[in-house]
């Protein structure tokens, strides 16, 4: 019994972790690109 309680315990720490990693990759993607249309935006100027 203890053992899957473990490893149900592991896989919601796994999904929470790919969870963080996802919105972290999704923040990073979206920051460069926001990033790359102001540096367009300055340029224009």
């Amino acid at each position: 019994m203890t053992e899957t309680s473990n490893v149900g315990k592991a896989k919601r720490w796994n999904k929470r972790a790919y969870t963080i990693l996802a919105l972290y990759a999704i923040s990073l993607f979206v920051g460069t690109f926001s990033a790359q249309r102001v540096d367009a935006s300055y340029a224009n100027i």
